[in-house]
């Protein structure tokens, strides 16, 4: 997955996968969906370039739900989890979406490791969560 090139399969013909296989909160019974399939576009590469669009698709739409100012003071992107740390282009498609390079986080247990940090704080060994913050380190650094 990670050596397909999707810049190599041209913006022309694109398959658009809907990723909510298992529904959403607000409504359980949503399903995914592929479209524009078609000969030129049932191949792995495009089914992979179209889930990678897809996932980013979905998750974005609960940023863009953000209200304008909260959109606006955010400074920085920062992925975490296996499915973006194992997936370079899924990386790229967050960033070529939101103009900014993703930040991954070297602790590879994320939520465990904020959840230490948050207890760090809720047990006054840390001072405050922008603290807590300043100790997490990234895969670039």
């Amino acid at each position: 997955m990670n050596a397909v090139d999707e810049e190599r399969l041209g913006a022309a013909a694109r398959l658009t996968v809907d990723t909510r296989f298992s529904g959403t909160r607000a409504d359980p019974g949503v399903r995914g969906s592929i479209a524009n399939l078609g000969p030129e576009t049932f191949t792995p590469e495009h089914l992979i370039v179209g889930v990678r669009e897809g996932i980013a698709a979905e998750l974005l739409g609960f940023y863009e739900r953000f209200p304008e100012p909260a959109r606006a003071a955010v400074t920085a992107l920062v992925g975490s989890g296996n499915g973006i740390r194992l997936n370079p282009g899924l990386q790229k498609v967050f960033e070529a979406r939101l103009g900014m390079k993703m930040r991954v986080p070297a602790h590879r247990e994320e939520t465990s490791f904020g959840a230490a940090l948050l207890a760090g704080v809720a047990r006054k060994l840390l001072p405050d969560l922008p603290a807590a913050g300043r100790l997490v380190r990234y895969l670039s650094e």
